[in-house]
């Protein structure tokens, strides 16, 4: 193999068939592309094909089915991943290297693969807590490669919900900047008070964007903002609370009085700098007093939106899962959006 690197491509070697002649690997599953990744590391380490080769000892884990089917689920989560197609990318069976390319569409991972892999890994040990074959990071990674997706700085135009609460938590860090230049600030917060509200500012941003798409249920929980039958009703019409808890529509608020720390904390931010606003008044003028409370009711309303969309998307989800899985044979769904 070494001896054939330099005169021919990988490519040409799989499909290599030259006066009715084809070359018989005797090697178990045939040539792969890393067989002649080292054979032409080989060759060009000592220039001749002669040189032993020495094996490196490697170190094999099988997975089970129902972990290699958690982690696709857990990367094709509406937390993880947008539906929304963004152009696409061309594949090529691994087992067929001279074999079509495939179009296919390429969704919008909202993370970075390192932060995903990183939930991945936390997931699966919760998971699987007596398992010692924990996929290694670098396993995850290499997973994800075979999932591709697009990344975006800005869902600016794509999902306006989940661009608008991250801007929500930017109209903050810049409001509490802005307060910290007023002299009158001081008598009200120290230095330290102002670094441990920006602190918190951070922490609800990423549970928000990472953790809470993962810690809504369809099933009845006593968290309010968790319960997504209970989030998808109306105060009047609570069609998808009745099915909590039994009894009249009046109990569903009895059954759900227990609240998340994590959940409360931003309204709590909203409040506080609601009420830092209102001292400093004294030092704004007419025209900046107005924005500076504008913005920040506007970027609370959008923060509870998100709440609701994210809920709005498990269900849906959920729906269209029941949906395909009474599809009878050789038939297929189109779906129209009108605007």
């Amino acid at each position: 193999m070494s001896l054939l690197t330099p005169a021919y491509s990988y490519q040409e070697l799989a499909v290599f068939n030259q006066d009715g002649l084809e070359i018989k690997w005797e090697r178990k599953g045939g040539l792969t592309y890393y067989l002649y990744h080292e054979a032409a590391i080989h060759y060009e380490d000592h220039g001749h094909a002669l040189a032993k080769v020495f094996k490196k000892k490697a170190a094999r884990w099988k997975y089970n089915r129902a972990m290699i089917r958690s982690v696709i689920l857990f990367v094709l989560n509406d937390g993880l991943t947008q539906k929304t197609a963004w152009g696409t990318v061309e594949m090529k069976n691994p087992n067929d290297p001279g074999g079509p390319t495939v179009t296919v569409a390429k969704g919008i991972r909202i993370h970075k693969d390192a932060e995903v892999g990183r939930q991945m890994e936390a997931f699966l040990k919760q998971q699987y807590p007596e398992s010692e074959t924990i996929p290694a990071p670098r396993t995850l990674l290499k997973w994800l490669e075979n999932l591709p997706a697009s990344t975006t700085r800005s869902l600016g135009g794509i999902n306006p919900t989940v661009n608008n609460c991250q801007l929500a938590y930017e109209k903050l860090t810049s409001t509490l900047a802005d307060l910290s230049k007023k002299p009158g600030i001081n008598r009200i917060c120290s230095t330290d008070d102002l670094k441990c509200l920006q602190k918190n500012v951070d922490m609800a941003a990423k549970y928000m964007k990472s953790y809470y798409p993962h810690a809504i249920s369809d099933v009845h929980t006593p968290i309010a903002t968790h319960c997504i039958g209970y989030g998808c009703s109306s105060k009047t019409q609570k069609v998808h609370a009745r099915f909590c808890v039994p009894g009249e529509m009046a109990d569903q608020d009895e059954a759900h009085l227990e609240t998340c720390d994590h959940c409360e904390l931003t309204p709590k931010l909203f409040q506080i700098f609601t009420g830092l606003i209102g001292q400093l008044r004294d030092e704004m003028s007419a025209t900046e007093f107005n924005q500076m409370t504008y913005n920040l009711a506007l970027a609370e309303k959008h923060f509870f939106d998100y709440l609701g969309f994210i809920m709005r998307s498990h269900m849906q989800q959920k729906k269209w899962k029941e949906m395909m899985s009474r599809r009878k044979p050789f038939e297929a769904f189109c779906v129209a959006d009108f605007r």
